[in-house]
C-alpha cells in the first residue's frame, strides 16, 4: 500500500499573527494621531456672529504688527509704532462695542526693579517700559473692586526677528478676543483686563510693571498667558497653577481643541528648558493662579528672521482663539471668580488624543499611581509563582 503525503501550505505561528495585528493597529494609531495634530478649524472671517473668534481678522492684526519689523523694548518700533497699532485697533474695537460692555484703555509707563532667580539669578532694572492695558465692564460695573480675569501678551520681540509667533500672534489672537467679548449681548458678570505688554524679551519686566505698579492689577483673580516657542500649529497648555485647580478643570469642560499636558510643566519646571515666560511673574509677584499657553509646531523660526506673519496660518489663530475665547468667556461667567483662592495643589492633567482632557486633583493622581504601580507588583509577584 502506498501513502501519498498531501501536501498543505505553510501556516505561520500564531505569534506572527499578533504581531503583525499589534503594528498594523499601532499604524493605524500613528496615522489617526499625525491627522489630529495637523487638523485645524476653518477661520472665519468679519461676516461671522460677532460673538464668535474671527481668525482672518486676528490674521490681519497680526500683519500689521508684523509689517513694523522687530520691535525690540526701548527702540522707536516698540515704544511708538508698535503702541499705535495696537491703540488704533482697541479704539476701532471701542467704537464697535455692544451698549452692555464699555472698554477703558490705559497706556501704561512704568519703572521698576526686582530680583529674579533665572539661570544664575539677577537683578532686572527697568525704565519707562510700556503696556497697553485694556479694560472691559459689564454697564453698572463699580470702577474698581471687581474681580477680574487678565489676559496677557507681549508684542516686543527679539532683534533682527518681525516676531510674528512670539508673540504678535498672542496679541492678535487677544485682539479678537477683545472685540468678541465687547460685542457680547449681555454684560460681563466679571471685567476683562487685556495686557499687551511691551517688554517680555529682556526678561519679563512689563508684566512686573503691572501686576506690582497697575491700578487694575489688585482686582485681577486669575489669568491666562500666550506665549510661543514656534510657529503655527496646536497651543499647548503647559503649565498651570500653582493653587486654583479649578481653573484647568474648566479648560478640560469648555474649550472645544484641547491639548495640554502636565508633563511638559514637570519639564519647563525642571531648568532644563533655559526659558520663562510672564506666567511666573503674575505667579510669583501677583500670589495668582492661571494657565499659560505656547505654540510650538515649527521651532526652527522661533526667534529668527523666518518668524513672519506668512509661517503663521490663520487657522492656528482660529483655533487658538476659539479655545482662548471660550475659557475666558467661562471664567468671566463663574462666581468662582469672587472666591478666595483655593489653596489645592496643581492637578495632574493630559489630553487624550486632543479630543478631552483628563485632570486629576494631586490626592487622585498620587492614589491612580500608587494603584497602578501596585498592580505591576502584584503581576510580577504572580508570574514567580506561575512558572
Amino acid at each position: 500500500m502506498e501513502f501519498v503525503k498531501e501536501n498543505k501550505p505553510a501556516q505561520l505561528p500564531l505569534s506572527v499573527w499578533w504581531v503583525a495585528a499589534g503594528l498594523a493597529a499601532n499604524a493605524a494609531l500613528l496615522a489617526g494621531v499625525a491627522l489630529l495634530d495637523a487638523a485645524l478649524p476653518e477661520p472665519l472671517g468679519p461676516d461671522a456672529p460677532p460673538e464668535r473668534f474671527h481668525g482672518l481678522t486676528a490674521h490681519r492684526h497680526l500683519i500689521n504688527l508684523t509689517a513694523i519689523g522687530p520691535r525690540v523694548a526701548g527702540s522707536y518700533e516698540n515704544e511708538v509704532l508698535a503702541v499705535g497699532v495696537l491703540v488704533a485697533a482697541v479704539k476701532d474695537i471701542a467704537a464697535h462695542a455692544s451698549p452692555h460692555n464699555q472698554l477703558e484703555l490705559d497706556v501704561h509707563t512704568a519703572s521698576g526693579a526686582f530680583a529674579l532667580s533665572f539661570m544664575d539669578g539677577m537683578n532686572n532694572v527697568y525704565r519707562d517700559v510700556q503696556n497697553v492695558v485694556v479694560r472691559v465692564r459689564g454697564v453698572g460695573g463699580r470702577a474698581t473692586g471687581r474681580s477680574a480675569l487678565l489676559l496677557n501678551c507681549h508684542f516686543d520681540t527679539v532683534p533682527d526677528s518681525p516676531g510674528a509667533s512670539d508673540d504678535g500672534a498672542g496679541c492678535a489672537v487677544l485682539l479678537d478676543v477683545l472685540r468678541a467679548l465687547a460685542a457680547a449681548r449681555r454684560p460681563l458678570r466679571h471685567d476683562a483686563v487685556f495686557l499687551f505688554n511691551g517688554a517680555e524679551e529682556n526678561i519679563l519686566q512689563a508684566s512686573h510693571a503691572f501686576i506690582t505698579q497697575h491700578k487694575w492689577a489688585r482686582d485681577v483673580r486669575a489669568f491666562i498667558n500666550i506665549e510661543a516657542c514656534g510657529a503655527g500649529g496646536r497651543e499647548v497648555l503647559f503649565q498651570a497653577g500653582p493653587h486654583d485647580p479649578w481653573i484647568v478643570e474648566m479648560y478640560a469642560s469648555v474649550v472645544p481643541h484641547p491639548y495640554a499636558s502636565s508633563l511638559a510643566q514637570e519639564l519647563f519646571e525642571s531648568g532644563l528648558i533655559p526659558a520663562d515666560t510672564d506666567f511666573r511673574i503674575f505667579r510669583d509677584f501677583g500670589n495668582l493662579s492661571g494657565v499659560d499657553l505656547a505654540w510650538s509646531s515649527n521651532g526652527y523660526v522661533y526667534h529668527t528672521r523666518l518668524d513672519t506673519a506668512a509661517a503663521v496660518p490663520a487657522a492656528a489663530l482660529q483655533r487658538t482663539g476659539d479655545n482662548v475665547l471660550a475659557l475666558a468667556a467661562a471664567l468671566l461667567a463663574s462666581a468662582r471668580l469672587d472666591e478666595a483662592a483655593d489653596g489645592a495643589r496643581q492637578p495632574v492633567y493630559f489630553d487624550v488624543l486632543g479630543l478631552r482632557v483628563l485632570s486629576l486633583r494631586a490626592p487622585a493622581a498620587a492614589a491612580s499611581a500608587a494603584a497602578a504601580l501596585a498592580l505591576v507588583l502584584l503581576k510580577v509577584t504572580l508570574s514567580q509563582y506561575t512558572r
